[in-house]
């Protein structure tokens, strides 16, 4: 049985660092990224730059 590895990212702007973490973690197991909603992030820093859907398009094109 695969090990399933879960990420939490803000991933506002995807950066070389956001890529190397889903990579190790992928070299662990089956990655689940949690991306983290536009409240959360105002939340504690600011309203992000990119909205949800623009976050999670980013991060899904890059991991396929």
């Amino acid at each position: 049985m695969k090990k399933i590895v879960y990420i939490s990212l803000e991933a506002d702007i995807v950066h070389p660092g956001n890529l190397s973490i889903i990579k190790h973690a992928s070299s662990l197991g089956e990655v689940i990224v949690g991306l983290m909603t536009d409240n959360a992030i105002a939340k504690h820093k600011r309203l992000p730059l990119l909205e949800f859907e623009q976050r999670k398009t980013s991060i899904n094109e890059r991991n396929q």
